[in-house]
């Protein structure tokens, strides 16, 4: 009863002393009725709960048998507990690092300052889709966000296959780099082949599943090399910013 207690954070019996007087419930309790268990109670501790108020006293478990069942419960609970927080850490830093370079995202972790940092030459990738601003206001709102997550899904695929870093995206407009965070001297190359796989890609999405005579996306490109500064600007939701002429 005492561990239905602490883990329910209920009097017991409650629901039949609500309705009926003390020596009612007693009699209940003399004849086998026992406290509910919660489903959010762990099936471990359930089952010590029903060894402990088995109805042959030889069955039950000794006070000390108990204490140490109990403290192996506790233990393997705390071990689980803190497993599920080292998942959720470690799915909050790959999240971070999907949307930041791993240093930059290491430094914001601790507290730190980004400094800026200049990379010579990189190359960057930008697209838009043709005759968006029509689409735009002939589909409804849900449509053009599934037609723009179509794409980007695809070209997000495509932009890790080709080691660039995606940088943004703005409506329909689509930009990556490539050189950033890892220095890389066919940075160019990498950025035109992926140029030509996301025409592809593109050519390949409908502008609505629904509505087939639309037809396929179709996207402008293009890309240019030169310097660039890179680092994060303000602290709210902070993103990484690319500044220079290229």
């Amino acid at each position: 009863i005492t561990i239905w207690e602490v883990f329910t954070r209920q009097i017991p019996y409650h629901e039949l002393l609500a309705d009926s007087t003390p020596q009612s419930v007693l009699s209940q309790i003399k004849t086998g009725t026992r406290p509910q268990i919660s489903g959010k109670v762990p099936e471990s501790v359930a089952s010590l709960m029903h060894a402990c108020w088995h109805s042959d006293p030889a069955s039950r478990p000794s006070i000390r048998q108990a204490k140490n069942m109990l403290v192996s419960l506790l233990a393997e609970m705390k071990t689980a507990v803190v497993g599920q927080r080292d998942c959720q850490a470690l799915s909050y830093e790959n999240l971070l690092h999907q949307m930041l370079p791993p240093k930059v995202a290491q430094a914001l972790s601790k507290g730190q300052k980004v400094k800026p940092e200049t990379y010579d030459p990189v190359t960057i990738f930008f697209s838009d889709i043709v005759g968006y601003t029509d689409l735009s206001s002939s589909l409804p709102a849900t449509k053009v966000m599934t037609m723009l997550d179509s794409l980007y899904t695809k070209l997000d695929i495509l932009c890790r296959k080709n080691l660039l870093f995606k940088v943004e995206t703005i409506g329909d407009a689509y930009m990556c780099v490539g050189g950033i965070p890892e220095r890389r001297f066919d940075h160019t190359l990498r950025v035109a082949m992926f140029a030509l796989g996301a025409i592809k890609c593109a050519n390949e999405t409908l502008v609505d599943e629904d509505n087939l005579e639309l037809g396929y996306i179709s996207i402008r490109v293009g890309f240019h090399s030169g310097p660039v500064v890179a680092s994060v600007v303000g602290d709210l939701n902070p993103r990484y910013c690319l500044f220079g002429d290229t």
